[in-house]
């Protein structure tokens, strides 16, 4: 053989490159979702289907520190569908008790999270509340509120699914 010129002749590279490179734009992600990846999974007739994960995944947790996705390291954290950011208690006046208010989910809401992951904290110290829990439950969300080991699984669990997902997790007590 001569080379793909002589067997397929030049048009045909050409196009092909051209489609190449058009399917490869078509399936990047947008900057916006740069720091999200995409999963094969297996559908329940062993068809591999593609999901799009929406909410960044939490790397690690160690005391004092966690690690998300695409945002670095911090003490705390809002996470959300499409972004994060460090969770200020005092920007809501949030303490250990009473706990997690209804101003401490709202931004999850607000970025379209409709499953709700809270930790309490490593130990159990952090408390959701009892308005927010009525308020979670009175609007039909669903929630978990687990000691932060579990709900980062929980949580990663759900954004791997593709599901919209938020949380709120405590890297202490």
């Amino acid at each position: 053989s001569s080379g793909i010129n002589a067997e397929y002749g030049g048009f045909s590279v050409v196009l092909f490159l051209v489609v190449n490179t058009i399917l490869h734009f078509a399936h990047s992600p947008s900057k916006h979702h740069e720091h999200m990846s995409e999963e094969i999974k297996s559908n329940d007739d062993g068809r591999e289907v593609e999901v799009k994960r929406i909410s960044p995944l939490i790397e690690s947790v160690v005391w004092g520190a966690i690690v998300v996705e695409g945002k670095g390291k911090g003490k705390d954290w809002k996470i959300f569908p499409n972004g994060a950011r460090e969770w200020n208690w005092g920007e809501t006046g949030t303490s250990h008790s009473p706990g997690i208010q209804i101003a401490d989910i709202q931004e999850l809401l607000d970025n379209g999270a409709n499953f709700i992951v809270l930790s309490s904290g490593l130990e159990a110290v952090l408390q959701t509340k009892q308005e927010t829990i009525d308020f979670l439950q009175r609007e039909s969300i669903k929630f978990e509120i687990l000691k932060t080991p579990k709900a980062v699984d929980t949580y990663n669990e759900l954004a791997k699914k593709g599901m919209h997902v938020g949380g709120l997790f405590h890297s202490t007590c």
